[in-house]
């Protein structure tokens, strides 16, 4: 999105939620496709739509239950020095230049309630999230096409090149131990 409004010579309008119904919270740590609407997938596993409310400064709509929102504008024409930061792995990331954001309102709730996910190194609440919401739809997947009778995704943390990354594996229940695993598995778990 950043680099398709600097294209157009605009700034990125942002919205930024803390608070509000956890489906909204959980949806947006969900790995869906970028054109995915969050709010749209929120108001499905809730029964209804959510109601939303137009921002002040941005042309954007939020939760109306949001406890704080922080509206602005993500700059295309500059960005901020940043870093080095020290990383949960244990090793420090080099400066870096990011964007930034123009903070052009914030509004909040009488007495807001502030909420957040931790999300370091795995299994933090984010990928424990991740993995209620993922290990079903895998499931699905493998038990009607292959007859799998169930499956786990476990998160862990591998060594790669000079940095670190959060993988997951899965762990998968079959009645029969001779199959070729690798190559009748691997197909549809790669999709």
């Amino acid at each position: 999105h950043w680099n398709k409004a600097k294209a157009r010579g605009e700034h990125l309008p942002v919205a930024i939620v803390i608070g509000g119904s956890p489906l909204i919270t959980f949806a947006g740590v969900q790995r869906v496709p970028i054109e995915t609407d969050e709010f749209g997938l929120s108001g499905g596993l809730a029964c209804e739509p959510i109601r939303l409310v137009k921002c002040k400064t941005v042309d954007m709509e939020v939760p109306h239950d949001a406890e704080v929102v922080i509206e602005g504008y993500i700059r295309t024409d500059y960005l901020e020095p940043e870093g080095p930061f020290g990383e949960s792995y244990g090793f420090v990331c080099p400066r870096t230049e990011s964007p930034m954001v123009e903070v052009t309102c914030i509004t909040h709730r009488r007495d807001p309630i502030w909420t957040s996910f931790i999300s370091q190194v795995t299994p933090s609440e984010s990928s424990v999230i991740r993995k209620a919401a993922m290990e079903p739809v895998y499931l699905n997947q493998l038990r009607h096409g292959l007859g799998i009778k169930g499956v786990t995704l476990h998160s862990y943390r591998y060594a790669w090149a000079e940095r670190a990354r959060a993988a997951g594996m899965f762990v998968v229940m079959d009645r029969c131990i001779y199959r070729d695993y690798k190559n009748e598995y691997a197909p549809t778990l790669a999709q």
